[in-house]
């Protein structure tokens, strides 16, 4: 558990370095979201823009695939689809379900993934999928969905999406 902790951190410390090193940096508000009037997850379709820094107020998009479209349907990537307490979803090349525990009144998530390995990953495939094994808590509002992790210093953000 803690090795897995260790090289969670290291990874996003990682991922965060390279981000300004290459000027992916984009400022974004990470001000707190109020929950919206929809009053559940439930029935609701995501799809990822990227990971966040809370501290340094950063996104970094998610990595396409160089080959979308070429040889890959990359319109499904990185996606989230909640149904009743069932979250199934996309990495960069393989599908997952997951059961979600989620409590409403703590905005609170737990997530068990299993995944359906095909292939390996591409692009920030890997990291998208280690990290939402460490998804803690949430927040919703009309068309953004961000999912915390790391005690609320990071989190994902997601759009609303129409498959």
């Amino acid at each position: 558990m803690m090795k897995r902790i260790i090289l969670y951190l290291t990874t996003t410390v990682l991922l965060f370095a390279a981000c300004e090193k290459k000027n992916e940096c984009e400022k974004t508000n990470t001000s707190p979201i109020i929950d919206s009037q929809q009053s559940t997850l439930e029935n609701t379709k995501w799809k990822l823009v990227g990971f966040v820094d809370v501290a340094e107020e950063c996104l970094k998009r998610a990595e396409p695939t160089k080959d979308c479209g070429k040889y890959y349907n990359c319109e499904k990537f990185y996606t989230l689809h909640f149904t009743d307490s069932i979250l199934y979803g996309y990495t960069t090349t393989n599908s997952f379900n997951a059961i979600s525990d989620i409590d409403y009144t703590k905005n609170t998530i737990q997530v068990k993934i299993t995944l359906t390995p095909e292939v390996g990953e591409m692009d920030d495939g890997y990291l998208y999928s280690d990290i939402l094994h460490e998804v803690q808590s949430f927040s919703f509002q009309n068309n953004e969905l961000r999912l915390y992790y790391n005690n609320r210093k990071n989190y994902l953000l997601y759009k609303t999406w129409q498959s």
